[in-house]
């Protein structure tokens, strides 16, 4: 049975039953838009996966009480305040855009889930957002499906969407389609960033959550731009139909889905640390031969999060040494004679000594966009890949203005 998949165009509103849409309501200083919709025909099952920061912004404590509780019809997202620290009068904020909404679209307040990003401390101011939901409605009444992924983006130099076609042999076809946000505060565990993946496969909410957990976690959850953990960190996946599951257990047409999924994730997280504030590379780091799958996280994270390690990359110079100091601080029992490291094919290190000759070769190397290291642990047979970005004088430009 042949699975294919393959692009097409026209993002979420590729997916038939969905729509999304954004609007400028106002909170952002610059004339842009700043609230995004997406919309659904019916009701879907929805599984969330949400920051693991213990300050957890007022739209992710509202999320995480309903996520498992019946069905969904609308996610709402607005850019420019992330209504975070701002006590019980963000929660209230939340439910009155929520009643507001659900009066405006005749849908439950039960099935509308609200996610925020900007400015942590501020309160959101309510009324914008009503007026930007009326626009929303008038968008949408004129089949306007526009500026989604554009109304979701802060410091975002780009709009990060995927579509997926997908078909299963003769049994089945069906589309995967996302939009993300990123750019800074992004690190492992869920960091500043949003992501929204919709598909009309027909899935029981246990498999959709299992599945998106598992390629999250390879994922969205193997990504830095500079260590730092966000209040509001949300990924939604929806999936249309029912909680049963119409296309039944078939193994070729979850794998198929799993496979999609993947896929979608996995471009929506290297576009985030493409365009990660300042970036000017794109830096892959694996761990390989460890000796469990943890200690090559470990090591892979401390590397990806090494500021040393990733100002010698924005400058060109090939200091390994940052690279191997760096795996030596994860806490994992390594022995340092037995390390390999390579910049993309060039043997720079070997047991953990220098490979001499290769200075040159390295200087060049590291003119390139995209950077990658291999980390040869020689201790088992684990390995893990990370992506991170260079750390650029303009990342410290960007966040010492963001206000």
């Amino acid at each position: 049975m042949k699975i294919k998949i393959k692009d097409i165009s026209g993002g979420i509103n590729s997916v038939p039953g969905y729509k999304a849409l954004g609007v400028r309501a106002g909170l952002k200083k610059a004339n842009k838009p700043d609230l995004a919709m997406i919309i659904c025909e019916k009701p879907v099952v929805t599984a969330g996966i949400f920051t693991r920061n213990r300050v957890c912004a007022a739209p992710v404590k509202v999320a995480k009480t309903k996520i498992n509780r019946g069905f969904k019809r609308l996610v709402l997202i607005n850019s420019g305040n992330a209504n975070a620290c701002t006590g019980d009068n963000g929660i209230i904020a939340v439910k009155r855009i929520e009643k507001y909404t659900s009066k405006k679209f005749n849908i439950k307040e039960g099935e509308i889930i609200s996610c925020s990003t900007g400015i942590i401390g501020q309160q959101l101011p309510v009324e914008k957002i009503f007026a930007g939901v009326d626009k929303l409605a008038e968008k949408l009444a004129k089949g306007d499906y526009s500026d989604a992924a554009k109304a979701i983006m802060t410091t975002d130099t780009f709009e990060k969407e995927v579509a997926l076609e997908v078909r299963v042999g003769s049994l089945t076809s069906f589309r995967v389609a996302g939009f993300a946000k990123g750019a800074g505060m992004i690190a492992p565990n869920m960091a500043t960033m949003l992501a929204f993946i919709v598909t009309d496969c027909s899935l029981k909410r246990a498999t959709l959550r299992n599945i998106m957990r598992e390629c999250a976690e390879r994922t969205f959850n193997r990504i830095t731009v500079d260590g730092d953990m966000s209040t509001n960190d949300t990924v939604l996946c929806l999936a249309s139909t029912t909680d049963k599951e119409s296309i039944g257990n078939e193994n070729k047409i979850i794998f198929a889905f799993k496979s999609a999924i993947s896929v979608c994730m996995e471009r929506l997280a290297r576009m985030i640390v493409a365009d990660g504030e300042g970036a000017t590379k794109l830096i892959e780091v694996e761990v390989v031969n460890a000796k469990t799958e943890n200690d090559a996280k470990k090591i892979a994270s401390k590397i990806a999060n090494s500021n040393l390690f990733k100002t010698a990359v924005y400058g060109e110079s090939p200091n390994w040494g940052r690279i191997i100091a760096a795996a030596g601080a994860a806490g994992v029992k390594i022995d340092d004679d037995k390390i390999d490291i390579a910049f993309g094919n060039i043997k720079t290190v070997r047991k953990g000594i220098a490979v001499q000759g290769t200075t040159q070769k390295l200087r060049s190397y590291l003119k390139e966009k995209i950077i990658k290291i291999t980390v040869n642990i020689n201790k088992g047979s684990y390995s893990c890949k990370f992506l991170t970005c260079d750390m650029t004088p303009e990342y410290v430009k960007i966040n010492a203005e963001y206000s």
